[in-house]
Formats: C-alpha cells, structure tokens, sequence
C-alpha cells in the first residue's frame, strides 16, 4: 500500500546556495523540520468563458492563466538555522565569518538595491515529498514574501514565514499512453523503483470506454524502461490491440528524511535601549529596560511582485520578481512600570531593541544563537491596559534607516558555513 501518513513529509531547500539565476535549480542541501501543517501548492489561476458568448447557459471552456506557488513555514521552536535561511532569504544581504572559537558568524542586513536584473531578493530551490512513497515536487525561484519572529520570557523563540514561489515545478509523474496485443506494456522511463505502488493509475480502452486494470509485476526491460504485466479483462479478446493510460511515477533519487538539528533556542535577553547608539558593534549609552518585558514579536514583509514578463517562451509561470517596499514592524508587551515608552510615543523620539536567543553548546566554547538589533525605533501606538492585577502597555513601532547599518542587523551563530551564497548584486 502507499504510504501517505504525513509524518513522513519531508521539504529539502537549497539553504547554503541561492540560485544562479530566476528558475534555475540550486542544489538541495537542507531538510527542515517544520510544522506538518506546512504544504506547497501550486496555485493555477483559471477562469471560465462565462463572459463570453458561446450559445449555452453555462461556461464551456476553462482558460489556463498564470502559475504561481506558495508554501507557509512554521517552527515553533525555532533553531539558529531556520533564521539563517528565512531572514537571509528574506533580507538579502549575507557576510559570515568563521569564528576563533569554532562555528560561523553570519551577519544579516536588509539588501540595497536588487539582487540582479530580475529579482530583488536571491531565491532557493525547494523540494517536498508528500508521505513515504507518493510523490515529490520540485519548487523553483521560492522568495520569503514575510517572516515573523516571536520571542517572550519563559519560551522558545518561534519563527514562522510565507515563501512564494514564480510557479515553475517539476514532479515526476507522467502520464503515457502504450498499444499493446499482449500482457506486457513497456514504458521508456523507468517507474519509480519498479514498484507496482509508483503505479498510480493504468486503464484500458475497451469499445470506447476507458477501465481500471490489474496489475501484477513491475521489473526493468533490461534498459532505461521498464515491463508492466497485467491481467487482461474478461471484455478483452486475446491477441488483439488495446490502447493504455499509464500514471506513474518515474524514478528518482528518493529524498533524505534525516535533517540537520540545532537545539532549539530559549529566549534569554530581551531588552529595550532607550537614547543609546549603535557604535563600534554595541550600543554605547542609553538605559536597558529588560526585567519588565514580557515579549517582543518582529514581521518583515517584503511586498513582492511576481510578473509573468514577455520572454517568448510562452511559459506561465513568473519570471521576474521584485519588491515594492520592504516593511518590518515590533509589537511589544510589558508591564507598566514607568511612562518611559509613553513619554516617547508623546514626544515621536525613536530608540533601539536588541533581541537574543540562544541554544545549546555546539562546541566547548560556542552555542547556537540569534540576536537582533533595530538601532532605531520609532513608536506607532502604546495602548495601556490591565494583566491580571497588574498595569501593562502593548505597543506598535517601526523599524527606521538609521543612515548606517540600516534598519535591522542579524546576527545567527551555527556551525554551517554559508547561507544564499551566489553571486549578487547586493549594495550596488
């Protein structure tokens, strides 16, 4: 029987290599372990011609119009790696230096500019397989449309995302129609493992009429192909020429289900700096509230536009993909302690967060880990309210271009080398 338990889902991305160019695969090296929920799908935007006439009551005819995909990611205890590849995708400028200790420093800031002629941010290869044994698909040019990070005292930071993709896919399924006056089709592509599961539907047409056949043997043909015997119907006549339907899948390599872990990463410093700056690698001066905040929750958006632009090859899936504004936000809580944040809120004065989250040793001297640093806020809203028995302030900020580092700068620490490694066009 085929196996379409979903715990046996499995999404490899290409993490340490971008593509080289819009719709050209990378090489999978990463699989993730995210939610089950987390499925790509092709979205087919198709419409009737009820707007048209053609002499009936209802449409007769579906058009096909472009191809897109999408695919939600969620961790929700998060490890240093899936913030490596959401937000190095999702940002787009990438320096990593090896560290004295051991491990890898990969430095994260929001791209200048594109990526190249035609997209705006680099983009991966993503692959999922549905069960053990029913299929796989192949995603190309996936892009982090969005990404939210959460981080609250007492709990794993949790990460989650949406990727959309150009449209372009490949599964290797196949549909193929066989003449045969005898119990043996041939295929010219190998079904997968020679498996009579890789099978998914053979019929024949007997009269005009299309019917389920028995199968009972798959095995190589001695070349790139592969037999199927069959049991004839008791419609058919021995001897004579009938036309098959074959759906199967066609071999492949089969998909590694062990992925790469990291421990997860456990919030352990969450801190607002009110009046310092972003110098020499550290906030110099200012005032660190930290005991009173209770969580902090980072949304990147990146606006994107996926253009199906004239290339001649009559394809429908997007080939360029661009921003139109990269937006990120902070939503916080903490107790009300004092009017500090009010105060600024009154007064429209902007100030820093630094966030971090760390794992397990993953050497003798260094752990996994993410910080994160907006070196300049400015506060949208602050409602206060009531927790409990106790006063608390809930707010809205924005991220601003300090003129330096920019808005935002990521720093992850693992022990893989690189992240979206390709050649780009980042800063000019």
């Amino acid at each position: 029987m085929r196996n379409f338990q979903a715990t046996h889902n499995v999404i490899a991305v290409s993490a340490q290599n971008a593509e080289p160019a819009i719709n050209t695969e990378a090489t999978l090296d990463t699989i993730l372990l995210s939610s089950l929920s987390d499925v790509a799908n092709i979205e087919y935007d198709r419409f009737d011609n009820a707007d048209e006439r053609h002499g009936r009551e209802e449409p007769s005819i579906v058009y096909e119009g472009t191809l897109r995909a999408s695919m939600p990611l969620t961790f929700e205890r998060a490890q240093a790696q899936h913030y490596a590849l959401l937000l190095s995708y999702g940002l787009g400028n990438i320096t990593t230096q090896e560290l004295t200790n051991g491990g890898y420093e990969h430095v994260i800031t929001p791209i200048e500019g594109e990526w190249d002629d035609y997209r705006g941010l680099p983009s991966m290869t993503v692959k999922t397989r549905h069960g053990k044994t029913v299929v796989q698909r192949k995603f190309f040019s996936m892009f982090v449309e969005s990404v939210t990070a959460s981080f609250a005292r007492d709990d794993f930071s949790k990460l989650s995302a949406q990727i959309n993709g150009t449209g372009k896919n490949e599964t290797a399924m196949t549909q193929v129609y066989a003449d045969s006056d005898t119990t043996t089709l041939t295929v010219t592509d190998k079904v997968h493992a020679n498996d009579i599961e890789s099978i998914h539907e053979l019929m024949v047409s007997v009269d005009m009429v299309w019917h389920p056949v028995t199968i009972t043997a798959v095995e190589s043909d001695g070349g790139s192909g592969s037999n199927i015997t069959i049991e004839l119907l008791d419609s058919q006549t021995a001897g004579a020429e009938y036309t098959y339907r074959i759906l199967y899948r066609k071999d492949e390599a089969t998909m590694p289900s062990t992925p790469m872990f990291e421990t997860p990463l456990f919030v352990s410093d969450v801190r607002l700096n009110i009046g310092g700056k972003w110098e020499n690698n550290q906030i110099n001066g200012g005032r660190w509230l930290d005991a009173e905040m209770k969580s902090v929750e980072y949304s990147l958006t990146n606006n994107l536009s996926l253009v199906t632009g004239f290339s001649g090859t009559n394809e429908r899936y997007a080939n360029r993909v661009f921003r139109e504004g990269r937006t990120q936000t902070i939503k916080f809580d903490r107790e009300f302690r004092d009017y500090i944040i009010q105060h600024y809120l009154d007064t429209n004065q902007t100030f820093s967060l630094y966030l971090k989250a760390e794992g397990d040793l993953f050497n003798d001297n260094t752990r996994f880990g993410v910080s994160m640093l907006f070196p300049r806020l400015s506060v949208l809203s602050a409602p206060l309210s009531i927790d409990g028995k106790k006063n608390a302030e809930q707010g809205d900020m924005v991220a601003l271009d300090d003129g330096d580092i920019g808005s935002c700068r990521i720093s992850v620490v693992n022990n893989i080398p690189k992240y979206a490694s390709s050649v780009s066009m980042a800063g000019s």
